[in-house]
């Protein structure tokens, strides 16, 4: 995401210590002056900025695909879902996401939380 410091401006803070983790201080501070950051908006135009290995081949895969279209005249498309949930997925998981914590909710006829 994107962190603006109310000093240095627009920053990018690098992975969370551990030792924050372990004192419950979840959020990012300042790279340059420790002071506290704003969550701020990505644009659409912004450049993809992969912060793991997972996130690293995702975006590779989006390049193998567009790289195999140019060469074989062929056309791919990334998407780029946010939540995914479908037929057989476990439905009261963590792993399955939000969209079914919604889902089931609403099945209770209850509001979503």
């Amino acid at each position: 995401g994107r962190y603006v410091c109310p000093r240095h401006g627009t920053v990018r803070p690098g992975p969370r210590a551990v030792a924050d983790l372990d004192a419950g201080r979840f959020e990012p501070a300042c790279p340059r002056c420790g002071a506290e950051l704003s969550p701020g908006l990505v644009g659409e135009d912004a450049p993809a900025d992969p912060r793991n290995v997972y996130a690293t081949t995702k975006l590779a895969q989006e390049h193998l695909a567009a790289a195999w279209a140019r060469t074989t005249g062929a056309t791919a498309v990334s998407l780029r879902y946010h939540n995914v949930y479908g037929p057989r997925m476990p439905r009261d998981t963590p792993y399955a996401g939000v969209a079914s914590f919604f889902r089931s909710a609403l099945a209770r006829g209850e509001a979503p939380r």
